[in-house]
């Protein structure tokens, strides 16, 4: 198709399917006494009803799935309008399945018009007509016409009126042919869709590679585009040369970078920014060693022209004996680098690491690094394709040519003082964090849930084994999913199969969120955490949902993460540190008034009032900007603080507001 050849014939897959969901949506509730779904090729009738009977759970009993005709358009909806007439049908309508802008109504006035004209068109903006209805069946109007151009209409109602018919007409309609008309309908839907409240699934970008395989077929049941070796599954990426696009639900055909443009805060939280997602999720299939590499940092990365890239891989699979590469041998200088770049030995100064499934390693930008031969693996970088070769053990790549290395940039980008890191080592559920992303590893055991997006939050989840359920989708090992901020307690992951499921959780620490704070990440981040989940596991309970301080108690972890932001500021008077410690220390210490420890996540509302009492008490002496910027919940925070002030002495109980102020003092 057109769509096909401007956005690629996947990303069109997607979209015909979301069209097809919308035209079936509008055929349900229309008044025919027939459906007929016709399809190409013949050889693919099973997988076509298992399609449209998924997206149509109650069908009606007089559908019909019939194979098209050969030859061109004209010879096929002939065929398929002499069949319907031939089975006793006196009013026939066919229908293209790329039309956007069609109703119950349009059906409705097809057969009306039919009563008293012999043939009823449906123009299309592009020339062509999204629908033709017929109450008597003249095969000439589909003979010599030019498909697929801006004169098919004109040329059908010529033809029409060279046969003396009666010509009927509907209101004039816009069918997806094009990727200008794609964009204008994808404004639309993102422009009018309701908050997102459901998994976010992406196409797979798939890469060819000299080093890959076939496991991800192998291993991950992947459906591959042909018989090359495969090394790369971009699973979540937002880049000019390619984009994910949302394979299913509410924003099918969406890409990440649209939702990133249109969609950021709500999507991917208030603290969410930069010009494009921050990060780039893959799987890896190293059948053969990587090349000895290495990313650049910040500073050489400018210098270079290049892209600065910090990553983390997780081993989902490894063969015995498997080894990653990362850093130099202890002893090792630039100038042993250097010589033995020269003379083709650049691996014996590389530290290697043997690795089995479970492990996981961080690669900093500036590390020399490699992935050897026999892993699978997951990663998580930034946003960045800048990859500088230095050594690629003298073999060819797919074209019979050596591949390009980058000797000068990488002698530039690498850290002669990365001498022989080791895997990471798990700080509670923590795998990895740093000032890009911060990679948990959760595990749970048969029909337990948690909470790992949504209420604000964005999260990445990969499952590592088991089956995870997340709203009304199930996913399994290899499986990539996102969840919105603006996703409900609905959304929570809930281990639903008959073993222990184990799942990476990525989140982004973007700006105005808990880890941009040195303060906030080395001292206070692990109770941010736990803070925020255990607020949002109450909070779907029957207790937290009935609860009449719920919104209340909801903002708790946004006011303890704008205190520990504060107490970090420079632009906060010194004269008042004190008292956003004192604060701080009251949510961490079992120095309540009202104890959470005996009334959970209710026992914190002592708390939150003390936080706006501390932050109030500021406003004479602080721009209000400096509270703006290092808020990250919703709404506007000053304005928080008077209303939690205001009805103090009702969220923490007559008598004691006054005994909770004192406690700074004491």
């Amino acid at each position: 198709t057109r769509l096909g050849a401007e956005i690629g014939d996947e990303a069109a897959v997607i979209v015909y399917r979301r069209l097809v969901r919308e035209v079936l949506a509008v055929v349900r509730e229309s008044t025919a006494d027939g459906v007929r779904v016709l399809f190409d090729p013949p050889s693919q009738e099973d997988d076509v009803r298992t399609w449209i009977t998924g997206e149509w759970p109650d069908p009606p009993e007089n559908l019909e799935f019939v194979a098209q005709a050969e030859g061109d358009l004209g010879a096929r909806l002939s065929a398929a309008f002499e069949s319907a007439f031939a089975q006793g049908y006196r009013k026939v309508a066919a229908i293209g399945t790329d039309c956007v802008e069609i109703a119950p109504e349009t059906f409705s006035m097809t057969w009306q018009r039919l009563e008293e004209e012999d043939v009823v068109f449906g123009p299309a903006a592009d020339g062509g007509y999204y629908l033709i209805g017929m109450s008597l069946f003249k095969p000439e109007l589909f003979r010599d016409i030019p498909w697929s151009s801006d004169e098919t209409l004109n040329k059908s109602v010529e033809c029409a009126m060279e046969l003396n018919l009666r010509i009927g007409s509907l209101p004039i309609s816009t069918d997806i042919d094009t990727a200008e008309e794609w964009r204008v309908q994808k404004g639309k839907i993102l422009a009018q869709s309701p908050p997102l409240n459901e998994p976010m699934v992406f196409q797979p970008v798939y890469q060819e590679r000299v080093w890959g395989g076939r496991k991800l077929q192998e291993w991950l049941n992947r459906q591959l585009p042909n018989e090359q070796p495969f090394g790369e599954s971009w699973e979540m990426v937002d880049r000019p040369e390619a984009q994910s696009v949302i394979r299913e639900g509410t924003f099918a055909g969406i890409t990440l970078g649209d939702l990133w443009a249109q969609r950021r805060a709500e999507v991917f939280g208030k603290g969410a920014s930069g010009e494009r997602f921050p990060l780039l999720l893959k799987i890896l299939d190293a059948t053969q060693d990587l090349s000895i590499q290495v990313h650049p940092p910040q500073s050489a990365a400018e210098a270079l022209n290049g892209e600065p890239k910090t990553e983390m891989w997780y081993v989902a699979h490894a063969m015995p004996g498997a080894k990653l590469y990362a850093g130099l041998k202890s002893g090792v200088t630039r100038e042993d680098v250097e010589s033995a770049i020269r003379d083709g030995s650049l691996s014996e100064k590389v530290h290697e690491i043997e690795v089995k499934t479970g492990d996981c390693l961080f690669i900093p930008s500036g590390r020399i690094h490699a992935i050897g031969a026999g892993l699978l693996i997951y990663e998580i970088q930034q946003n960045s394709d800048t990859t500088y070769r230095v050594f690629d053990w003298n073999r060819t790549g797919l074209d019979g040519k050596p591949r390009e290395l980058h000797v000068e940039e990488s002698l530039q980008s690498i850290d002669f003082e990365d001498i022989e890191p080791g895997v990471a080592v798990p700080e509670g559920d923590t795998l990895v964090g740093c000032e890009y992303f911060e990679v948990e590893k959760w595990e749970l055991k048969p029909g337990e849930s948690r909470l790992a997006g949504g209420l604000g939050n964005f999260a990445i989840v990969t499952v590592i084994q088991g089956q995870i359920r997340s709203g009304n989708q199930v996913f399994g090992p290899g499986r990539f999913f996102g969840i919105p901020a603006s996703g409900s307690s609905d959304l929570a992951l809930e281990s639903c199969g008959s073993k222990t499921a184990a799942i990476l959780r990525t989140t982004i620490p973007a700006s105005g969120l808990p880890s941009q704070s040195g303060e906030f990440v080395s001292g206070h981040e692990g109770f941010y955490r736990q803070l925020r989940d255990r607020i949002a596991n109450w909070a779907k309970t029957k207790t937290g949902l009935e609860h009449r301080w719920l919104e209340y108690i909801l903002i708790v972890p946004d006011f303890f993460h704008l205190l520990t932001r504060l107490v970090a500021d420079p632009d906060v008077p010194s004269k008042h540190k004190a008292a956003l410690g004192g604060a701080i220390a009251y949510f961490i210490l079992p120095l309540d008034v009202v104890p959470e420890g005996l009334l959970g996540p209710i026992g914190y509302l002592d708390d939150l009032a003390l936080a706006a009492y501390v932050i109030n008490r500021m406003v004479n002496d602080v721009d209000p900007e400096v509270i703006h910027r290092n808020w990250a919940g919703e709404g506007n925070a000053l304005e928080l603080v008077q209303v939690l002030l205001e009805k103090a002495d009702k969220l923490v109980g007559s008598g004691l507001w006054e005994k909770v102020k004192s406690s700074l003092n004491g």
